[in-house]
């Protein structure tokens, strides 16, 4: 974000994707009502529901507001429940974050058994409740929570942020969504994916890292019709 800032403070227009986890994110403040370092989704609940297929990955991603280098320390697990509603551990993320280390945990997990499967997050130590993204790279979330999904470097106050809509200007449901973490609307404006194009063909591809050459493009045309336009009036022009 901070390398966005400063190019368009150099007077450039950064356009980015907003991200496509609309559908694969949920956020929240940890929640321990029992006292035993269990984050609590929903009242008593501290598991979280992911389906995974047959021959499907798991990669799974846990931040929280505590950036650059955090003392906050929380881990993030995956259970499998077998047979019987036994929960099982299939992996985890636990790096010890001891105020350098970035406030990230990833689980990638192979060659998963059928089953259901759950999310759960821990706290080592921390003497703060963190607020938490959870991301999902593959699989969406039965449970998903797309206000705040919009990825950096998109959140940055510098970014021309796009979503995607469809060929009805409908917004796409796995576009990413803000507001930023503090507060900002995000993304700034929503162009069409799957479209045709000369590399992709007739059916394009989704995305709003298709959706983000449209604005792009179009903010070239603006500049070509108006060469003496600053940045902020680009935007402008646009919104």
């Amino acid at each position: 974000d901070r390398i966005v800032n400063r190019a368009a403070d150099h007077g450039m227009l950064w356009v980015n994707a907003a991200g496509n986890y609309g559908k694969s994110h949920w956020q929240g403040a940890f929640t321990d009502t029992r006292g035993d370092g269990w984050h609590e989704f929903t009242p008593g609940n501290k598991l979280f529901p992911l389906e995974i297929g047959v021959d499907e990955i798991a990669l799974v991603l846990l931040t929280w507001v505590d950036w650059p280098g955090s003392s906050l320390d929380y881990g993030v697990n995956l259970f499998w429940e077998g047979g019987g509603g036994n929960l099982t551990l299939m992996s985890y993320s636990d790096t010890a974050q001891q105020g350098k280390q970035p406030p990230v945990e990833a689980i990638l997990a192979f060659t998963l058994p059928r089953g259901k499967y759950y999310l759960a997050i821990k706290k080592q130590e921390a003497t703060e409740d963190a607020r938490f993204h959870l991301y999902s790279l593959i699989q969406d979330f039965p449970d998903a929570v797309s206000a705040g999904s919009l990825v950096s470097p998109a959140t940055a106050r510098g970014a021309f942020a796009v979503g995607a809509t469809n060929g009805f200007d409908q917004v796409q449901k796995y576009s990413s969504q803000g507001p930023t973490a503090d507060g900002r609307i995000k993304p700034d404006l929503v162009a069409p994916d799957a479209v045709s194009t000369a590399t992709y063909g007739r059916l394009g591809f989704p995305g709003t890292s298709a959706s983000t050459p449209h604005v792009a493009g179009a903010a070239a045309l603006v500049l070509s019709a108006f060469p003496r336009m600053s940045v902020p009036q680009v935007r402008e022009y646009l919104e």
